[in-house]
């Protein structure tokens, strides 16, 4: 099982790979847009998306960054994915390229003709 660290670590390699940047480059402290993007992407990903990292735990893994930093950076990452069609492109292709790697297993129950549908057992149309 994968630890939160190691999520974020991912969530790191794979939007580092996705915008052509280093880890070190996200975790930098340089403002330019190239370098800004991936950073808000990894932040909004590992915020409540595939972690459950604090704003906290993801300022001290992204460059000793303060929690508001984060907050503000979530905020920000939210209007982009709103109104930039490439920031929500690569934010989209990097969670669905992770999802199935950082997601827990989904709960299959043994009796047949059940199926789970958002934490609710429903019996299947003609079984009872």
């Amino acid at each position: 099982m994968k630890t939160e660290y190691d999520k974020f670590q991912l969530i790191l390699e794979a939007t580092a790979k996705e915008y052509g940047v280093t880890k070190s480059d996200i975790k930098g402290k340089r403002r330019l847009r190239k370098f800004v993007n991936p950073r808000f992407t990894a932040v909004l990903l590992a915020y409540k998306r595939l972690t459950k990292l604090t704003e906290e735990e993801i300022g001290a893994m992204l460059g000793d960054r303060d929690h508001s930093t984060i907050i503000n950076a979530l905020r920000k990452a939210k209007i982009y994915l709103e109104t930039e069609d490439e920031f929500r492109f690569r934010h989209d292709r990097i969670y669905k390229e992770l999802l199935p790697m950082l997601s827990r297993p989904v709960f299959q129950p043994k009796v047949p003709g059940l199926l789970l549908a958002k934490n609710h057992i429903k019996a299947v149309e003609g079984f009872m």
